[in-house]
């Protein structure tokens, strides 16, 4: 599972428990890919479940037409198909729903009557208008249809409704989430996100020289990610400022023709993506992370923070922006009317976060004992244990 949910899972799985017993239900083809995968094969404890929609109905996940109602479909079906097998929920102990990328898609677990729990569920925002100025014309079209739909579905669906009610407990990842579900005063939710990451893989963080202005971003390539915001600052920074921008993506060519017209393009260096080892080292070349993109989550902060570089990112309903209180090293533009007061203050704040510098390996520290993947399955292993009424 290449996936985002795949990767928590995976995450989740090899950390919890050995003697849990996990019978994990997925698309039918990611068994085999799961199988294959060396970190998976370690988890002896999880069998694995294909399932899939009748094949009338399949073609649906053949590129990303028609995929938002497979997949909502897939989420509300398989508890259903799930239940018949009596055999099977008769040794069900808890039910756990992981399909956080789309806060829109209910859970149904709490059919199998076990405990239940779904979450972390999270999701993007709408994406604001000064944002998309220049993104492509069918692209802002599709992106205003999906929000649309999305509110829609948070207000109209009453499978949601039942999800809210009879889910035994909710990890909700942000405020955002809870207003959109409109989840405030229910005492079955509990704050967690769905980001994590493995401190052991991590290269250790390196005392910088001040007054650097080496920036640097690590991701895949899309408009959501707001890298033509990044060069739009950049060229309003100090001709010795420069930016590194790692990874491929759909608006890669617009961003270079981007960069040539701000002036900046000897100033802006594009690798390829590499594999993450290589990319946290690369890291380290640099001064500071930039993380202009309006997605609520994102890891690649979350990496870069726990490696000791400061991270700089626009104000909104994120995780970045949240733990902006709560974690040392990152530095939030205020909010603005216009996309050239926002890129102005997103500008300023880079320049305030190269300045004040601090201590790379408290950031480190304090970033990855809040998102350590341990952490992340103690977490879910108490809530599982609060379940079957053992001692915490």
């Amino acid at each position: 599972m290449r996936t985002s949910e795949g990767y928590v899972a995976r995450s989740l799985l090899t950390r919890i428990d050995p003697g849990e017993r996990v019978i994990l239900v997925t698309r039918r083809n990611n068994v085999a890919e799961l199988r294959a995968n060396p970190e998976f094969r370690a988890a002896a404890n999880v069998r694995l479940v294909g399932y899939d929609l009748p094949r009338w109905a399949a073609w649906w996940k053949k590129g990303p037409r028609g995929y938002g109602l497979y997949a909502y479909l897939w989420q509300v079906t398989w508890p259903l198909v799930l239940k018949r097998r009596r055999w099977l929920t008769r040794r069900l102990a808890i039910v756990h729903t992981f399909n956080f990328h789309n806060d829109s898609i209910p859970s149904l677990g709490w059919v199998l009557g076990r405990p239940s729990i779904w979450g972390p569920v999270n999701h993007n925002e709408g994406v604001p208008l000064w944002r998309t100025r220049d993104w492509p014309a069918r692209l802002r079209r599709k992106t205003a249809i999906k929000a649309r739909l999305r509110q829609l579905a948070w207000r109209l669906d009453p499978l949601l409704y039942l999800a809210k009610a009879r889910t035994g407990l909710v990890f909700s990842a942000g405020s955002w989430v809870d207003s959109r579900l409109r989840l405030a005063g229910r005492k079955n939710v509990r704050r967690r996100s769905q980001l994590g990451l493995d401190p052991s893989i991590l290269p250790p963080p390196t005392i910088r020289a001040p007054g650097g202005l080496r920036l640097v971003s690590g991701g895949r390539l899309d408009w959501i990610k707001g890298l033509d915001l990044a060069l739009e600052a950049l060229a309003l920074l100090p001709e010795s400022a420069s930016l590194t921008i790692i990874g491929d993506g759909p608006c890669r060519g617009a961003l270079g023709r981007r960069a040539e017209n701000l002036g900046v393009a000897k100033r802006v260096t594009f690798h390829p993506a590499v594999p993450r080892d290589e990319l946290l080292r690369a890291y380290l070349n640099h001064d500071l992370f930039v993380f202009p993109s309006a997605e609520a989550g994102g890891l690649a902060w979350v990496e870069a923070l726990a490696i000791g570089l400061p991270v700089a990112g626009f104000e909104g309903p994120t995780e970045l922006a949240d733990m902006a209180a709560h974690l040392p090293g990152i530095h939030i533009a205020p909010a603005r009317s216009t996309r050239e007061a926002n890129v102005a203050a997103f500008a300023q704040t880079i320049a305030a976060a190269i300045a004040s510098q601090g201590d790379s390996a408290g950031r480190a520290a304090a970033a990855r004992a809040h998102y350590g993947w341990d952490g992340f399955a103690d977490e879910i292993q108490t809530a599982y244990r609060a379940f079957r009424g053992a001692p915490q």
